[in-house]
């Protein structure tokens, strides 16, 4: 998984695992925001914004998503379930998963993708 800037060159033909990191905001539920080249891609067809379908995730699955959060202190991450929510574009369907992780300290990621992508 490749992470990609602004500063990129866009001709570059990104790999299929490249991502978009959004932002790493710990105040945020959401976590760490990823968006998959092709997930950006789809939307940026469609004039959409990724925070569009962000925003209408977390406030979809609120509660979930704040159990989740809670449960990172007091649970093995494996007791974890990722929330996945499918939106249904003119283009196609877009996937918003919230899950937990663990990168050396255990914490949210959201990941915006197509279907395929899971």
């Amino acid at each position: 998984m490749n992470g990609r800037s602004k500063a990129d060159d866009e001709n570059t033909s990104p790999d299929e695992g490249d991502v978009i990191v959004l932002t790493d905001e710990p105040k945020s539920n959401l976590g760490l925001i990823e968006v998959t080249v092709a997930a950006r891609g789809l939307l940026k067809a469609q004039n959409l914004q990724p925070g569009f379908l962000l925003g209408w995730h977390a406030m979809d699955t609120r509660d979930a998503i704040d159990r989740l959060v809670q449960s990172l202190s007091s649970a093995a991450l494996e007791d974890c379930n990722p929330i996945a929510t499918r939106y249904e574009t003119q283009f196609g369907p877009v996937m918003v998963v919230t899950e937990a992780c663990n990168d050396g300290v255990n914490r949210v990621k959201t990941r915006l993708s197509l279907p395929l992508e899971q």
